[in-house]
């Protein structure tokens, strides 16, 4: 029988394929049956031993206790107190925030180019959740852009940023943003010279969803 080697071998990231645990554990096995002898890997900053007569399932269990230990004494340490403090104090200001947002617009009206097409197009969105608060969304921004105009502010691209942080609620994504613009383009009553100062033209965001009820609207009107 091959005499055991003692003197362990420490494995790191580049010596592995692949992101999982399980992977990575079988590659050490492997690897420490190959040379029989102790190898060592850190997995999420969790250092795990192998030696040739373990099996993949307790190589994992080993790793899943010292992980769950670990989680233990971080969730039960000063520095996971003082973090979640932290974060509630940082919720508890984004909250303050949001409600001042909110009283500050709550008496603004939304100005768009044809208001009976654009209650239809609300209506048609309104059983889609994504839709509506996208479309909620785009019009608390375009009601924080009207408070900044009717300050004196001039519309400009620094106001368009800044007006766009401050109107998300922590609902938006990038996508979300993106059809908030297309709509405030197509709907809102400063949609145009919003898409010249973001360097979009209107034919290429357009809604198609918002024309093609304007044209409903207008057939059931004329009915």
């Amino acid at each position: 029988m091959k005499k055991f080697n003692y003197k362990p071998r420490l494995m790191s990231s580049c010596d592995f394929l692949g992101t999982d645990i399980e992977t990575w554990a079988k590659q050490a096995l492997g690897q420490a049956c190959k040379e029989n002898r102790l190898v060592k890997f850190q997995f999420n900053d969790i250092l795990i031993n192998v030696t040739p007569g373990m099996s993949v399932s307790e190589i994992l269990n080993n790793y899943h206790r010292k992980y769950d230990y670990e989680c233990y004494l971080y969730q039960n340490s000063d520095v996971a107190r003082k973090n979640q403090m932290r974060d509630k104090l940082r919720d508890l200001k984004e909250q303050h925030r949001v409600k001042i947002f909110l009283d500050t617009i709550a008496h603004e009206e939304f100005k768009v180019t044809y208001p009976y097409f654009y209650a239809a197009y609300k209506k048609q969105n309104d059983s889609d959740m994504y839709s509506a608060m996208t479309i909620r969304y785009a019009e608390q921004w375009a009601k924080l852009m009207q408070i900044e105009m009717k300050a004196g502010k001039k519309l400009t691209k620094k106001l368009i940023d800044r007006t766009s942080d401050a109107a998300d609620t922590g609902t938006m994504s990038n996508n979300s943003f993106f059809w908030a613009v297309r709509i405030l383009v197509s709907c809102w009553a400063h949609g145009r010279t919003l898409g010249k100062l973001m360097d979009i033209h209107i034919d290429t965001v357009r809604d198609d969803r918002w024309y093609a009820c304007v044209q409903n609207a207008r057939l059931a009107k004329v009915k």
